[in-house]
């Protein structure tokens, strides 16, 4: 983890001594970090997508063995199985994330930033006007509801996570006022950059749903053909 510390520090230097500027080297930083992640979070919302798909036949699982807990679990792990689905692959990406996440947090929380950007003063204070924390707070919204849109769910998972499309933006919001304003820097602008890899994702999720859909329509066409 020291090693890896040691090269986010490297690199926020790197592109400090390219653009001069503290702030710039942070945005850079960030779109480095999305572009580094991007398999993880790619094999993370197929997981979710395949997971989605099975959603209806897993309700119809627990309704029909709801009385014997052994045989709902062996019948949907024979679901999983049968599609080629693992229950927590969308699980796995994202835990693999969060050792990365929280060590470049640290890296910026800790770094000794010299110099404003924009509207801020100084970057190792927090945001005098509040506009950053106004910001993640807004940006963090709209992940959430675009991920929750992704991959919605029916049931008490769906309510949770309408809870959460609210209390994660407030939370950010109000940490926010008191963390330096490079680490909040880092955080609208992971937002917004998750933001559009959603929506591109899921443009590619659509369109190979479409396609599994027609290969499963043509497939049925030729087997009642051929009865």
């Amino acid at each position: 983890m020291q090693y890896l510390q040691q090269g986010l520090e490297w690199v926020l230097t790197f592109f400090y001594q390219l653009t001069g500027n503290w702030g710039l080297a942070i945005v850079f930083l960030t779109v480095l970090f999305r572009i580094v992640l991007y398999p993880l979070y790619l094999s993370q919302m197929r997981s979710l997508a395949a997971s989605k798909r099975l959603q209806p036949h897993l309700e119809e699982l627990q309704k029909k063995y709801k009385d014997n807990p052994e045989e709902l679990n062996r019948r949907m792990m024979q679901l999983y199985q049968e599609n080629k689905v693992n229950p927590f692959g969308g699980c796995l990406p994202a835990l693999l994330q969060l050792p990365i996440i929280w060590i470049l947090f640290s890296v910026l929380r800790n770094f000794e930033f010299e110099g404003g950007f924009l509207w801020i003063p100084n970057l190792k204070n927090p945001d005098p006007f509040y506009i950053l924390p106004i910001l993640a707070a807004v940006f963090t919204y709209g992940q959430s509801k675009m991920m929750n849109t992704g991959t919605e769910t029916s049931g008490s998972a769906n309510s949770m996570n309408q809870v959460l499309t609210w209390f994660s933006p407030i939370l950010i919001g109000s940490v926010s006022i008191r963390f330096p304003s490079g680490v909040v820097i880092y955080w609208t602008v992971n937002s917004i950059l998750a933001m559009i890899q959603q929506h591109f994702v899921q443009k590619q999720l659509d369109a190979e749903e479409k396609e599994r859909g027609a290969a499963g329509n043509e497939g049925d066409g030729k087997k009642r053909q051929n009865s």
